[in-house]
């Protein structure tokens, strides 16, 4: 399809005074030189049978006007019809290119659908792999980021967590369900805090601190503190929502963004 017939078919679309303008460029002037000639064909009819009562001769010579007008009609009436055919085979070939520009654009529609699927899921991907190296280097440096706060900082590694998670199920402290809550923690130390005193750090780490990090790291905070010693719940990450932080300051966990504490 040209440029030049998609725009004219935008046009008709879009363009109430350009569609009456085509209507009327196409039918009326055609359909009204019709009448015209009806018209005058009418008239010279009249004349015709009023010099047939005035002699024969003059019957003659309308009867021959009559046969002129009359093939000249039919001609015209043949090259209207041309032109209707014409007319009609060009809308049929607009409707085919617009049958076909339709699903051209349905296929379109479908690929951009199936592109944002993939930006979906390339975004979560991403995320998640930003999430892991992030509670990684987290487990690895844990002491240096809570250096600050607390002295003595050492990580329970996965299967000290695991025995922690399964003794505190043993002494009937823990259901099944919140020692698997144990288990799952992104990172739990040991440590003393500013007065001396041994606590457990829960850390839930995320590349965005959302929500449901804050949350996550108060409950298991509450769980763990069952077995005895006082908990501090922290969530950190690269960066936090305005809804974890509002949260965060509500429930009384602690916040770290690229390393340093959210005062």
């Amino acid at each position: 399809m040209t440029r030049l017939t998609k725009e004219f078919l935008r046009l008709l679309r879009e363009d109430e005074a350009f569609r009456e303008e085509v209507r009327r460029q196409v039918l009326t002037d055609d359909l009204l030189a019709v009448s015209g000639r009806l018209d005058r064909l009418e008239t010279l009819l009249q004349r015709t049978l009023e010099m047939v009562q005035q002699t024969l001769e003059l019957q003659r010579q309308t009867l021959e006007t009559v046969r002129t007008m009359a093939a000249a009609m039919a001609e015209f009436a043949a090259h209207v019809d041309r032109r209707f055919d014409r007319l009609e085979q060009d809308v049929e070939g607009l409707k085919q290119d617009v049958r076909g520009l339709k699903q051209d654009v349905g296929g379109l529609k479908q690929d951009m659908e199936g592109l944002k699927q993939d930006v979906r899921g390339l975004k979560q991907d991403v995320g998640d792999l930003k999430g892991k190296s992030l509670e990684a280097e987290w487990r690895a440096k844990a002491p240096a980021f809570l250096g600050r706060r607390f002295r003595r900082v050492r990580v329970f590694s996965l299967e000290a967590l695991a025995d922690l998670a399964a003794f505190g199920l043993d002494q009937g402290v823990f259901s099944e369900a919140e020692a698997d809550e144990i288990r799952l923690a992104d990172v739990v130390a040991e440590a003393l805090d500013s007065q001396g005193a041994p606590v457990r750090v829960v850390v839930e780490v995320s590349w965005t601190v959302g929500l449901e990090d804050v949350e996550r790291a108060r409950r298991r905070a509450d769980l763990l503190a069952r077995l005895g010693v006082p908990t501090v719940p922290v969530a950190a990450g690269e960066a936090v929502s305005q809804a974890a932080r509002a949260e965060a300051e509500r429930a009384g966990v602690w916040l770290l963004t690229d390393g340093r504490w959210v005062e």
